[in-house]
């Protein structure tokens, strides 16, 4: 059964639609991408998308012990992927995001979770990739990581922008609300 509920979203108007899907920074792989990661000169690291979290963890387990945020929604290029494996000291949090848009409840989640600067996994119903968007808009002294399919991961060391050189793609957004369907258990 399905059930219909009304949550503000944060829908990214057409034209910006182009203009946003590019690397907000490089784009790495394999040994590069890891190196990437182990020597990030930002406070914390925070991984978008299922691919991506999982090399994150594989990457950093051991080697990292800063925060680390993790967002995931069991999915990887809108097919099934396989289920996440909390790591051990993680704290679980769930959020509704829509395909296409961004919910405000994710938004706030992350922005929130970045002040805490803990370890944590968001679980996302929907769709994770507009967060990364979140993620750089919040993150100012992060590591924001994020996937492009099928040629590598984004690493964008917010720490290093230089002070007024901010340039919110969250401001992109017009502000709705949506209708998500959500099945009940």
């Amino acid at each position: 059964m399905s059930v219909a509920l009304s949550i503000p979203l944060l829908s990214l108007p057409e034209d910006m639609r182009e203009a946003l899907a590019a690397a907000a920074g490089p784009v790495y792989s394999g040994d590069r991408f890891r190196r990437q990661l182990l020597q990030t000169p930002c406070s914390g690291v925070a991984c978008i998308g299922d691919y991506v979290s999982q090399a994150c963890i594989a990457t950093l387990s051991t080697a990292w012990t800063g925060p680390l945020i993790l967002v995931v929604d069991g999915k990887t290029r809108r097919e099934s992927w396989r289920d996440m494996v909390v790591p051990q000291g993680f704290r679980v949090h769930r959020v509704r995001s829509p395909p296409g848009s961004l919910s405000l409840e994710a938004y706030t989640t992350i922005c929130k979770l970045m002040e805490e600067y803990g370890r944590h996994v968001v679980f996302v119903e929907g769709e994770e990739d507009l967060i990364a968007l979140a993620a750089l808009d919040c993150g100012i002294d992060w590591t924001v990581v994020y996937g492009l399919p099928g040629v590598g991961g984004v690493v964008v060391h917010r720490c290093l922008r230089k002070p007024g050189l901010e340039n919110s793609s969250v401001l992109a957004f017009k502000p709705g609300t949506g209708v998500h369907h959500q099945s009940s258990p």
